[in-house]
């Protein structure tokens, strides 16, 4: 929500609340904004639990809601052209994953996505060894990014992604050292471009950054790096980080995709364990006003007669 498109796919486990932390989103989307169109499609056997859902816990109508918004809750077996020939301001789409061996609904789905600014999708956690049905999902949820990517471009970028991700994060510590250390010497008054351990870091940097740009081969790559100088006033650090920015933002397939899973969620204490696994029923005691809400009093006696009879 932070930033300026929120294109993620929501791909915890199963029974994690995925549902409600989709609706959550969007609730908190629509809360300071007006004249909002959402669409919100889901395979036909869910969308009574989604209407449900959204109305109960989120306040959330078909059709017109407050501020201006409209929603639309629908089948994606029901989509029409009006449904996908349009732009939305934020979708929804729900158990994603089945749509992929279906040519027609899946087309349906791209088309929406190509045209929507904020895009939600609901997975299964997918699978890096499937490789056509992983890129099919990214399609879905970054289009203008991965469309001209072929499968077998998509499978050197998997097999160079881990090594490329632990380089980076070997640099982003190094860079941490180095800018403390700049930041040490200027408050002690000395010049940094003088330092041998400045430099030692900068060239551990470059050499690691180097490695990066000879094994993607990429030409704004090799230009971002091009601009790093040591002579530079900080010492090329804005440099280093606006070409760390560029590969976390074109090579790291998953940083729009967030996942949780069970195991990593649960609690490593005993008695946290306890508390999660109990369930208890407490009684709650409440009151019904006549004279506030009499159609709550007369469905409450309903239901009571209905019972003792």
């Amino acid at each position: 929500l932070q930033n300026d498109k929120c294109r993620y796919m929501l791909a915890d486990e199963v029974g994690l609340g995925k549902t409600i932390e989709a609706c959550s989103v969007l609730k908190v989307f629509l809360s300071n904004k007006a004249e909002k169109r959402v669409l919100i499609t889901v395979p036909r056997a869910l969308v009574a639990q989604w209407r449900t859902e959204l109305l109960f816990k989120f306040g959330i109508m078909e059709g017109e809601n407050p501020n201006g918004h409209f929603l639309m809750l629908r089948a994606v077996e029901d989509l029409d052209k009006s449904a996908y020939n349009c732009r939305w301001d934020f979708v929804i789409v729900d158990e994603v994953h089945k749509y992929l061996f279906s040519q027609s609904e899946y087309e349906k789905l791209h088309k929406i996505s190509r045209l929507a600014k904020n895009i939600l999708l609901l997975s299964a956690t997918p699978v890096q060894q499937k490789k056509e049905e992983y890129l099919d999902l990214l399609r879905l949820l970054l289009p203008q990014k991965y469309n001209s990517f072929s499968v077998e471009k998509f499978g050197k970028l998997i097999a160079k992604q881990s090594k490329i991700i632990q380089k980076t994060a070997l640099i982003l510590d190094d860079l941490g050292d180095f800018e403390e250390e700049i930041n040490n010497l200027a408050e002690s008054g000395e010049n940094a471009h003088d330092s041998e351990e400045c430099e030692e870091l900068f060239e551990e940097m470059h050499e690691d950054l180097e490695e990066i740009c000879d094994e993607l081969d990429d030409d704004k790559l090799n230009e971002l790096l091009q601009q790093i100088k040591y002579e530079n006033d900080d010492l090329g650090v804005y440099e280093i980080k606006v070409i760390i920015s560029y590969i976390c933002s074109n090579y790291q397939i998953e940083s729009n995709i967030i996942r949780n899973r069970r195991k990593i969620l649960e609690p490593t204490d005993d008695e946290d364990v306890q508390l999660m696994a109990s369930r208890d029923l407490v009684e709650l005691i409440y009151l019904t006003d006549n004279e506030v809400n009499p159609y709550e009093q007369l469905s409450y006696n309903g239901f009571a007669n209905w019972i003792i009879k």
